[in-house]
């Protein structure tokens, strides 16, 4: 896969529906509120967390997650398979927020102090490692019950590994359609003309602007170098249930090319800090369906 080509997913399409607009109003609040530094402890917070991991069997073999120096450290080595020379084997780790409270926003520190991404010349895909921030944000109303992420509407901003592009960072914007979202349609994917390096840290930040029907990503909000972009979505994709019990999630993953010729690895390391969140507001809430369900898939990207 080239770094050029802006269909990163695969056999996601860009989107076309038709949806009945919700007739709430959706305000978010402003304030960003930390939710963690890891200076104040040297164990992850179940309070804070929950763990967040591919569940299906994959080739992410090696994986740790713990705190040290002020920091959330998380690591992950996966591999691509040997059957064939097409396509890629999956795997993710890390965590997930811990709130019961609908997220708008998700901003957090990310240093990727390792990566590692093999290539296979007889694949037509690379190899990848990613540090990612990701959030299930609202449902259009295509679920058809309770744990159906049919119709989640996902935003994705990160640091990818490439072995054919080197290093790059990537925002996202997908709607699942399948019912554990391992499968889904790509509204919108661009990259940043920033490029991250080894050991610096950058500030990564998603928002979900649901009066503008847009997502707005931001790497170093408010530093020298500051970077925005923006994804519209079409405005027939509207809530029309009240967000998921959002687990927004904090991972490493890997995208491994598969190699008749031998294994190829992916190995990525990053150390997180400073995770703010914003919420909804508690008035757009109540005006929603009171319907919610916890996002739990997420195992295709």
């Amino acid at each position: 896969m080239k770094r050029d080509e802006l269909a990163p997913l695969g056999w996601w399409t860009v989107l076309g529906l038709s949806v009945l607009l919700a007739s709430a109003s959706l305000a978010s609040g402003d304030e960003f509120v930390l939710h963690d530094h890891f200076d104040d402890a040297h164990r992850i917070r179940p309070d804070k967390w929950v763990g967040s991991e591919t569940r299906r069997s994959n080739w992410v073999l090696e994986a740790s997650r713990f705190v040290a120096g002020g920091k959330l450290h998380l690591s992950a080595v996966g591999y691509g398979g040997m059957a064939s020379n097409r396509g890629r084997e999956t795997g993710s780790f890390g965590l997930g927020v811990q709130t019961s409270r609908p997220i708008t926003a998700l901003q957090a520190e990310l240093t990727v102090i390792q990566a590692m991404a093999e290539t296979c010349a007889e694949n037509a895909e690379s190899t990848q490692g990613r540090a990612q921030l990701v959030g299930f944000f609202f449902n259009d109303g295509s679920r058809s019950r309770k744990g159906d992420l049919t119709g989640d509407v996902v935003a994705v901003l990160e640091k990818v590994a490439d072995s054919w592009d080197g290093y790059f960072i990537r925002a996202i914007v997908l709607r699942c359609t399948s019912w554990t979202c391992t499968t889904g349609e790509t509204i919108k994917a661009l990259l940043f003309r920033r490029q991250w390096t080894l050991s610096q840290p950058d500030v990564l930040r998603m928002e979900w602007e649901p009066l503008d029907s847009q997502f707005v990503f931001t790497v170093n909000p408010g530093a020298e170098g500051e970077e925005m972009r923006r994804i519209a979505y079409d405005t027939a994709i509207r809530p029309s249930t009240s967000p998921p019990v959002q687990r927004q999630r904090i991972r490493v993953r890997h995208h491994g090319a598969n190699c008749q010729g031998g294994r190829r690895g992916v190995l990525m390391t990053v150390a997180v800090d400073d995770v703010y969140l914003r919420f909804l507001d508690p008035g757009a809430l109540a005006a929603l369906s009171s319907q919610a369900v916890a996002a739990d898939g997420i195992d295709a990207w």
